[in-house]
């Protein structure tokens, strides 16, 4: 039978044992288990284990069970198996809590930590934004300022040709009673003609059917080069002014310069030859086959040249154009790309390399948009730490955690930071070393040097001959 009877509330147990409690050395009235030791107080004396009072675990708890020696009926070994079955499953349940609160406070401790690093990653990521957004706009008001100095002092601007040509085919013109002025009405203008013009002057194209083409991209939408057109005009009989257009296309010497400026150079990478094309606006030069034939080698690449030269079509393309498609071709994935991603050791070329990467997805991607804002996989990022010196791991695994999808400038940015506090690294370092040195470069003395410094100081050879340098230097 069941020791326990009806159940009763917690205020009748602590007004029936809360006072026996009271005379039980090390427990007071006001424990949250002081009924139950007032109630075991009546059945046995108590007894206090001191080394469950620091710690509760389930081997300290068996051993100490282990320790107990139970002698008696066996109705009386029964209670005492029933009632430390109680207080067993009681124990149980607590411990069990408290293993699953230990679990959690230590998840949320991992939290918190992981966000205390992101949001000092993003404090410093914010104030490298403003503080390169205040140097923009100090760029930004000095050019203002210098402009304005120019405009100042500019001499009044002769009318264009546009300005003329809408003046003199106005029906009302007269050449006799004309007083010389061109009217700076931008309603009296022929802005269809001025675009014209003014693709010309750019080098800006048009096709044989007068279309003009754009490339729509982050850049913004540029003007094709290709084909060139210049406007010629000419006057015929009875004061008429003809219009004509020449189309043409680059000449030898033209060609020559274009080579020379986005030629590869000897040993340099062909991502990394992609990247410096990209920053000098290969992408604004477009060539047809024909031309692109007479540029003649502007690659190193044997196989690739050999692509460009075996290019077919009417249609002019940019030089960038041509070289993504002769890659795809020549490598038909990004896997098949033979281009070596060996260890960097400064900043610099951790984003060489990392700028490189973004150009290799960049050409297999569907839409090319160029490599700074290509986001940065996981495979970029295992590969960057990689590569790095062992002393700059730890750093670029806290920086580039979260770096994962970021546009590969934003993180290009982020890696500047570290390249600064390498800078000051090195200049403390370089301090401490002249500290320690008092300011003075400190010179090495050789051991011939000490040989001849010894004998001129009057000290016999059979002394010095065949002894150690810590010797000699000792004398």
């Amino acid at each position: 039978m069941p020791l326990w009877g009806r159940k009763k509330s917690e205020a009748e147990s602590g007004r029936q044992h809360g006072a026996e409690a009271r005379s039980i050395p090390g427990w007071l009235a006001t424990d949250l288990f002081s009924g139950v030791a007032g109630l075991l107080n009546q059945w046995a004396a108590p007894v206090l284990w001191e080394a469950l009072d620091e710690k509760v675990t389930p081997l300290l708890v068996e051993d100490v069970v282990e320790s107990v020696k139970l002698r008696g009926a066996k109705l009386e070994l029964k209670a005492a198996g029933q009632v430390g079955w109680l207080f067993l499953s009681a124990l149980r349940t607590v411990y069990r809590k408290t293993l699953t609160q230990d679990a959690e406070i230590r998840k949320l401790r991992d939290e918190v930590a992981a966000l205390q690093e992101r949001q000092l990653l993003m404090k410093e990521t914010i104030e490298s934004a403003v503080t390169r957004g205040d140097q923009m706009e100090a760029r930004c008001t000095a050019l203002a300022v210098r402009v304005a100095k120019q405009k100042s002092r500019q001499k009044p601007k002769m009318p264009s040709a546009v300005q003329v040509r809408a003046l003199v085919r106005k029906e009302n013109w007269d050449p006799y009673t004309w007083d010389g002025t061109v009217p700076d009405n931008d309603d009296d203008w022929n802005w269809e003609d001025e675009v014209e013009v003014r693709v010309a002057e750019l080098g800006g194209v048009e096709s044989g059917e007068g279309r003009v083409g754009e490339i729509e991209g982050e850049r913004g939408s540029v003007m094709e080069v290709r084909p060139l057109v210049q406007n010629k005009s000419k006057g015929v009989n009875g004061g008429q002014i003809q219009n004509s257009r020449l189309v043409r296309d680059y000449t030898q010497s033209e060609l020559l310069k274009i080579t020379r400026m986005f030629r590869q150079m000897p040993a340099e990478p062909l991502f990394q030859w992609l990247v410096r094309l990209w920053d000098t606006r290969a992408d604004g030069t477009y060539l047809s086959p024909t031309e692109l034939l007479k540029m003649g080698s502007v690659t190193t690449h044997a196989m690739l040249g050999q692509r460009l030269r075996g290019a077919q079509g009417q249609q002019a393309f940019s030089l960038m154009g041509w070289l993504m498609e002769g890659v795809k071709q020549l490598y038909p994935t990004a896997i098949d790309v033979e281009d070596s991603w060996g260890p960097w050791h400064t900043i610099s070329e951790a984003n060489e390399q990392l700028r490189k990467m973004g150009m290799q997805n960049a050409v297999y991607s569907q839409q090319f948009l160029g490599p700074d804002v290509e986001p940065v996989t996981a495979g970029i990022r295992a590969r960057l730490i990689r590569n790095a010196p062992p002393h700059m791991k730890g750093a670029l695994l806290v920086l580039l955690g979260p770096a994962q999808g970021r546009p590969v400038g934003d993180v290009v940015l982020l890696m500047a930071q570290l390249e600064g506090l390498d800078r000051q690294k090195s200049a403390r370092a370089v301090g401490q070393d002249n500290k320690y040195k008092g300011g003075e470069s400190t010179k090495k003395v050789t051991r011939r040097q000490m040989w001849i410094d010894l004998l001129n100081a009057g000290v016999k050879k059979e002394e010095i001959d065949g002894k150690h340098t810590p010797y000699l230097l000792n004398k």
